[in-house]
């Protein structure tokens, strides 16, 4: 099946003609429709016809004092930038590879904000099996509806046909910005980069002082789940539930707040969290180090520490010197962001996670100063 056919066929889904074609989605999120012009309609190619894939409630029992096994079951696999498909997660999917290409970016130089950033997307797609096509059709759904509502421009979007392989979607950054001159067309021509081009002037680990705080910071509301996980994989179930990555208004604040850090050198080193949770995040910003989550257990509601760690809800890390802390503290209030200081960094080697409260000293203080707090003006 050709990009043509695949991209601007009529998809009859476990027998409901759906109502748009993947191609009229997806262009929706171009310059020229953004800019007001259209592109001439496509004739429609024929039409799909598939069914959804089962997805039955397999979810292995997870221990927490087995985390250290976790870790080492999907640490060869984090680094991979290209992974499989989640077929039963198509929408969640898609919508994690879109957060994940716009996160990578944000660590990169030069001025730019979220609006100004153009993605590509690639299905490598095996057409051949029931159901695939139905998960692509969902698939480009829902990152024509994502890319939209984060007020990002979709640059290409292409489909090959890869019979016999395992499906892909790839999803790369370019980042443009500035008006140079009206095209004849009555376009504005911008500045593009490369993805080649975009140097990362914040790193993922430096050998700062072990006084900084290193800082989580998701991107989106959601609730942790294992579906769609690198854990899940691994361990070879579907995690069950799958975070419903839906809040893009959350995500461009985030964004634009955690972007101004990188720009002002605040954020001294930083690292997506995204492949294998904020278990496999920790590895890669520091060496070592003792972290609380009880933070994130309380605002969450969750008490699940595997969920916490391994659930791929889109977010960053971020190290700060001691010193930018109160400046942290106020420009997250000043934002409205959710933002979580889990411990400073050390050079021992070991990293240690641990969901308790503060002692009963600490919760008595935090109570007092919670009760002078309300009662001054």
């Amino acid at each position: 099946m050709d990009a043509h056919t695949a991209l601007n066929s009529v998809y009859v889904i476990d027998g409901q003609k759906m109502e748009a074609t993947p191609a009229s989605m997806l262009e929706e999120c171009g310059e020229k429709f953004r800019s007001g012009i259209r592109r001439k309609s496509v004739p429609e190619a024929g039409v799909i016809r598939d069914e959804k894939l089962d997805r039955t409630a397999e979810c292995t029992g997870y221990d927490r004092r087995d985390i250290a096994a976790y870790v080492a079951e999907i640490k060869k696999l984090t680094d991979n930038q290209s992974r499989p498909f989640e077929l039963h997660f198509p929408g969640r999917h898609s919508r994690q590879r879109i957060a994940k290409a716009l996160l990578d970016a944000i660590w990169c130089g030069g001025n730019f904000r979220l609006e100004d950033l153009r993605l590509s997307l690639r299905w490598d797609w095996d057409s051949s099996r029931m159901g695939y096509m139905a998960a692509f059709y969902a698939s480009a759904a829902a990152a024509a509806d994502y890319i939209y509502d984060l007020n990002c421009v979709l640059e290409k979007a292409d489909f090959r046909d890869t019979p016999g392989s395992v499906c892909r979607l790839e999803c790369s950054v370019n980042v443009c910005s500035g008006d140079d001159a009206d095209t004849a067309a009555g376009e504005a021509a911008v500045k593009c980069s490369e993805p080649a081009d975009m140097v990362r002037i914040c790193p993922e680990k430096i050998d700062g002082d072990e006084s900084d705080w290193i800082i989580y910071i998701p991107f989106d509301t959601c609730k942790f789940r294992l579906g769609a996980s690198l854990l899940a994989s691994v361990r070879g179930d579907n995690g069950d539930l799958a975070p419903e990555t839906r809040d893009p208004d959350w995500f461009i604040d985030c964004y634009e707040v955690v972007r101004e850090l990188v720009e002002d050198g605040v954020a001294v080193s930083g690292v997506t969290v995204c492949d294998g949770g904020l278990q496999a995040a920790f590895e890669r910003i520091c060496d070592g180090g003792s972290f609380n989550i009880s933070g994130i257990s309380s605002s969450y509601g969750e008490n699940d520490t595997v969920r916490i760690l391994f659930s791929e809800v889109p977010g960053v890390l971020v190290r700060v010197r001691d010193s930018d802390y109160d400046y942290i503290d106020s420009q997250m209030l000043l934002q409205d962001i959710a933002y979580y200081p889990l411990g400073h960094p050390s050079r021992d080697g070991e990293i240690s996670v641990t969901d308790h409260s503060p002692d009963g000293i600490g919760r008595i203080l935090d109570a007092l100063l919670g009760q002078a707090t309300e009662g001054e003006d």
